[in-house]
């Protein structure tokens, strides 16, 4: 529901809520809620005693707030947007997913999973991109998240006529990973391809240390970036079919089609 820089009427109330801001402040910015990545060429003995100078006296320990849990999905959903302005239709497949967790290999397995159904070398994108030319573009979103989140195809149409053809090709997948037809040799290509992607991207201290504080923050454990990417190399065809049998179903799907038409 949020807007991309938030809503207007809450920027004109900012100077009610400075007080608010303080209080924020105090609950969240705390000792046991931070971490302090070095990363580079430095010397142990200066910057462990800027830490101290700086952080030392830091004290306090951040709120605990029970977050309310969206219940299970128990049917399929779906709504169509209608566009008002030219734009290229767009089908989009969402499917509920668990949080991002070191613990189990569900994030893993996502990670793999849609390179493996709509990646570059993936049999849907082959079809419906290159040689059938019905979409512009087909690609996943979702990622690694502190809480559960939706796993998510978009097509980008090139055409109206073409969306039940797309939606047919991309249940027709999905179903094949159900039924544990998959290809191996692609499961352990992607996983390669994945961490050494991932790796030739980490070109300076400061790609390093986005990285790392984002897994941390994520996870929760300064050595998480390289255990998750342990977690991407233990995934195997089975991890891939037991996450689509549990969470690719039809009553845990929403579908939603963007056409160009009239505002409703």
């Amino acid at each position: 529901k949020h807007t991309t820089m938030g809503f207007y009427a809450d920027i004109k109330k900012m100077p009610e809520y400075f007080e608010y801001s303080r209080q924020f402040f105090k609950r969240w910015y705390t000792p046991d809620n931070a971490t302090i990545f070095v990363v580079g060429d430095f010397d142990d003995a200066q910057v462990m005693a800027a830490i101290r100078k700086h952080y030392g006296s830091w004290q306090g320990k951040s709120a605990q707030v029970t977050i309310p849990l969206e219940p299970p999905q128990r049917a399929p959903k779906g709504t169509d947007i209608q566009w008002p302005t030219p734009t290229l239709p767009r089908h989009a497949m969402a499917w509920h997913t668990p949080a991002t967790k070191l613990t189990d290999l569900n994030a893993a397995t996502r990670n793999v999973l849609a390179e493996y159904l709509v990646g570059a070398t993936s049999p849907l994108y082959k079809e419906l991109v290159l040689e059938k030319q019905l979409c512009e573009s087909i690609f996943s979103f979702g990622g690694d998240r502190r809480d559960a989140s939706l796993f998510t195809i978009v097509a980008t149409l090139k055409d109206e006529k073409h969306r039940a053809a797309v939606e047919d090709a991309i249940n027709r997948e999905v179903r094949a990973l159900v039924t544990g037809k998959l290809d191996a040799n692609r499961v352990q290509e992607i996983q390669s391809n994945t961490r050494y992607g991932f790796l030739m991207g980490l070109e300076s201290p400061a790609d390093v240390a986005v990285q790392l504080a984002w897994y941390t923050g994520v996870l929760g454990s300064p050595d998480a970036l390289e255990r998750h990417f342990q977690n991407i190399a233990r995934v195997a065809p089975r991890h891939l079919q037991d996450f689509a049998k549990e969470y690719l179903t039809a009553r845990n799907r929403t579908i939603v089609t963007l056409s160009q038409g009239g505002a409703k």
